[in-house]
């Protein structure tokens, strides 16, 4: 029986495959820990191995009796192309690269549900949606949590909230994040007047999947403060802004191909001549192309290609999804050479 690692990666989940325009994806994250044991990555293997024992057994009850599909696997037990490809698709932070012991993982087999045990804090829930539909995935996220409340014994302080590995998750310990594609901001040079304006306002824009690097125009935005604030006003105050970014770059897009269609055409032209005859592509230039490609399929060109393979694409290209479907690559050069052909059978 295929494992649910592989099952991703011949089946992309809707979330991250789904979108039809600017915004990718949205996501929630809750971070919780257990009073009785210290932090996960003070905690020596016995104390992780009892935390996971713990979280699992609560977390089979709740979804057992939600009558959901759900995969619970030990992570240290997992092959390199299954770790891999959970890294890939971002399910495990690159964070947990030296240490897997003592890490568990719960997925739904739709992706849409992540529950991560030991990383940094013991209880780390995910919810994921292809759009900024957050009431919808925090209500999800809520009965998680409230049943691990009930069943379990979570670190929580009057005065501070929900108490966290990292002090900056303190208080409600949630993250609202939202994965956009911006190239036409980007293109303009409003990111960073964005960027500094929404610093003040509790809010940071960080590359793809939360990294520093900027790759294809896309960024996360998520808020920065946890604590002072109730879970309602943190998920009103990244949506208002989510929407409002949507709404600048699709007014940008829409200037600029009307102000410059034949020079975007031609830059797609030669970006099609890349993927066509291209030997190696490195990671940033396999972005480029499809970021450009995607905003002109936005503007309605490019009727040859689907917007689902373009929003696939941005995950297979990534190092950690090629080395897990060609497990023998010894170096970067193989894996330019193995993403340049990837995005021509992508583009046929």
């Amino acid at each position: 029986m295929i494992g649910l690692a592989e099952h991703f990666l011949n089946e992309i989940p809707q979330w991250l495959t789904g979108s039809d325009g600017v915004a990718l994806s949205g996501r929630i994250r809750l971070v919780r820990n257990l009073n009785e044991f210290p932090f996960a990555t003070f905690a020596n293997a016995v104390q992780k191995k009892a935390i996971r024992e713990k979280v699992f057994s609560a977390l089979e009850d709740f979804f057992k009796k939600r009558n959901m599909k759900v995969k619970f696997s030990f992570v240290e037990e997992l092959s390199k192309k299954e770790i891999d490809i959970l890294r890939g698709l971002r399910f495990i932070s690159s964070s947990s690269r030296k240490n897997i012991q003592g890490i568990g993982i719960c997925l739904s087999w739709n992706g849409r549900i992540s529950v991560l045990v030991n990383d940094i804090d013991h209880i780390k829930i995910h919810l994921y949606s292809e759009n900024l539909s957050y009431n919808e995935i925090y209500e999800d996220a809520n009965a998680i949590e409230d049943f691990l409340i009930e069943n379990l014994n979570i670190s929580f302080s009057e005065e501070l909230g929900f108490l966290t590995a990292c002090p900056t998750n303190i208080g409600t310990a949630l993250r609202i994040s939202s994965m956009l594609h911006i190239p036409s901001i980007v293109a303009t040079g409003e990111i960073n007047d964005i960027a500094r304006f929404l610093s003040r306002k509790d809010i940071v824009l960080r590359g793809l999947f939360g990294r520093e690097e900027t790759y294809g125009d896309i960024f996360q935005l998520s808020n920065t403060v946890t604590l002072g604030k109730t879970e309602e006003e943190i998920i009103g105050e990244v949506y208002k802004v989510s929407l409002q970014l949507v709404k600048r770059e699709e007014e940008l897009r829409e200037k600029l191909m009307s102000s410059a269609l034949e020079e975007v055409q031609d830059k797609v032209n030669k970006s099609m001549g890349i993927v066509n005859y291209a030997k190696f592509l490195s990671l940033e230039e396999a972005f480029e192309i499809v970021s450009l490609f995607r905003m002109t399929k936005l503007t309605g060109l490019l009727p040859e290609i689907t917007l689902k393979s373009l929003n696939e694409a941005l995950l297979r290209i990534s190092p950690e999804l090629i080395r897990a479907e060609n497990p023998d690559i010894q170096s970067s050069q193989e894996e330019n050479k193995l993403r340049a052909e990837l995005l021509r059978k992508i583009f046929k």
